[in-house]
């Protein structure tokens, strides 16, 4: 029996910087930067971060982009993929991409007032009704209003 290939991977960490969006022509991209910290020995006391890109399109890019902040905690669900370009000076470059399919928002880091953690259960079923009200045709600014309890 011939196994098939599979590109999957899924990471979670903090977003580096806010979100960048861009459009082209109709069609929206939000990139992020995330930052993955794996820690290990006694008490946790070593760490080693891994920094990856991650690209989102259409309505989940747009969703990420009203949403996210730097510092919050997400995980993401996507394929690995690589982009190629040359540089000013001629020279080929290349970085691996994560291209999501899927992202789940966690934990905004807390504001200067000492906001209380949030309820990441309860987070987490706010973006499942409002992805699902995305993908059936209703307003983003609608939906973002539902997910804000607005």
């Amino acid at each position: 029996m011939m196994m098939s290939d599979v590109n999957s991977i899924v990471l979670s960490g903090r977003l580096g910087r806010d979100p960048e969006s861009r459009t082209f022509g109709e069609n929206v991209k939000t990139s992020l930067r995330i930052a993955s910290t794996r820690r290990w020995g006694p008490g946790d006391d070593k760490r080693e971060t891994l920094w990856m890109d991650v690209d989102c399109w259409g309505n989940l890019a747009k969703v990420t982009a009203d949403i996210c902040t730097k510092g919050q905690e997400v995980t993401v669900v996507g394929r690995l993929t690589i982009e190629n370009w040359t540089d000013k000076e001629g020279v080929p470059k290349s970085k691996m991409v994560i291209v999501a399919s899927d992202i789940s928002f966690g934990a905004k880091p807390a504001a200067a007032g000492g906001e209380a953690p949030v309820d990441k259960e309860a987070l987490k079923q706010k973006m499942k009704t409002l992805m699902e009200m995305v993908k059936g045709g209703v307003d983003q600014d609608a939906a973002i209003a539902v997910l804000l309890g607005q």
